[in-house]
C-alpha cells in the first residue's frame, strides 16, 4: 500500500486554499518520481474525517489563525478525529502545519500542538507561518515543504 500524505485545509478567504492547491500540485509531481508509491490526498477540513486521519502516514494542516486561535474548520476536524484516532490506536502520526494569517500564529500553533500531543503526534518541522495573500515567495515555500515531505515519506524518514 502506498504511503499517504494528507493535506487538510480550512480557508474562507481563499488564501489557504491557494497554498493547499499549490502544495498538492508540488507533492503530486514529486510523488511520481518516488521509488515507493506516495499518494497525495487533499481535503477540506469540513470533509476530512477520522478514516482519512487514520489512513495518512503524514498529515499537513493548512489554515489561518482566527482571533488568535485555531480556525473553526480545522478545530472541527481535530475534534472529529481525536477520539476515533485514539480508539483506532492511530497515534504517533507525524504532522506539519502551514498557517497563512494576519497575526503571529502563536495562539493557533500552541493549541494545535496541545491537541496533537494528546494524540502523541510528532511535529516534523517548525510551523510555516505566512502573512497575507500568498505571493510567489510564499507559494514557493509551501511547494518546497510539500516536496520535502513527500521525499521524506519515500525515504522512510517519517
Amino acid at each position: 500500500m502506498p504511503a499517504q500524505l494528507l493535506l487538510v485545509f480550512h480557508s474562507q478567504s481563499g488564501r489557504n486554499e491557494t497554498l493547499a492547491l499549490h502544495m498538492r500540485q508540488a507533492a503530486s509531481a514529486v510523488a511520481q518520481d518516488c521509488e515507493e508509491p506516495v499518494s497525495v490526498v487533499l481535503k477540506r477540513a469540513w470533509e476530512a474525517d477520522s478514516d482519512d486521519f487514520c489512513a495518512a502516514d503524514l498529515i499537513v494542516m493548512i489554515a489561518p489563525e482566527n482571533f488568535g486561535n485555531i480556525s473553526g474548520g480545522l478545530k472541527d476536524f481535530l475534534d472529529r478525529v481525536f477520539y476515533p484516532a485514539e480508539r483506532a490506536e492511530a497515534l504517533g502520526k507525524p504532522y506539519a502545519l502551514v498557517l497563512d494569517t494576519g497575526n503571529s500564529g502563536t495562539g493557533c500553533i500552541q493549541r494545535i500542538e496541545t491537541i496533537m500531543q494528546g494524540l502523541n503526534a510528532r511535529q516534523v518541522q517548525a510551523p510555516l507561518v505566512l502573512y497575507g495573500k500568498p505571493d510567489d515567495a510564499a507559494i514557493a515555500q509551501a511547494r518546497e515543504l510539500a516536496e520535502a515531505l513527500v521525499v521524506g515519506l519515500d525515504m522512510g524518514v517519517f
